[in-house]
């Protein structure tokens, strides 16, 4: 799962994600494989709620980073449904209410 701070709106927001906890393998604790999850949402700070935003464009998990430009939001690395690590940078953006 991806994660960064939003300052300005007191939110902090969440991307991506594995369906089953794991060490580092993307294979869970368990001997099951996780499997990426597709969905972006965000924590409130001020009200304690949880909203789901929506699907990125391809499922991923075990992301090196997410970075916003003030526009876009970018997920760096990852890895994918077959547990081999990817090198790619996935936008996305927050929707227009």
């Amino acid at each position: 799962m991806a994660a960064i701070g939003d300052d300005r709106r007191g939110k902090v927001i969440f991307a991506g994600g594995g369906d089953n906890p794991y060490n580092y393998d993307g294979i869970g604790y368990d001997g099951v494989p996780a499997k990426p999850g597709g969905r972006f949402f965000e924590y409130d700070l001020t009200t304690d709620k949880w909203k789901e935003l929506g699907q990125l464009a391809e499922p991923s998990m075990d992301h090196r980073g997410l970075v916003n430009d003030g526009k876009n939001f970018y997920i760096v690395g990852g890895m994918d449904a077959n547990q081999k690590a990817v090198s790619r940078i996935m936008s996305f953006r927050m929707p227009t209410k």
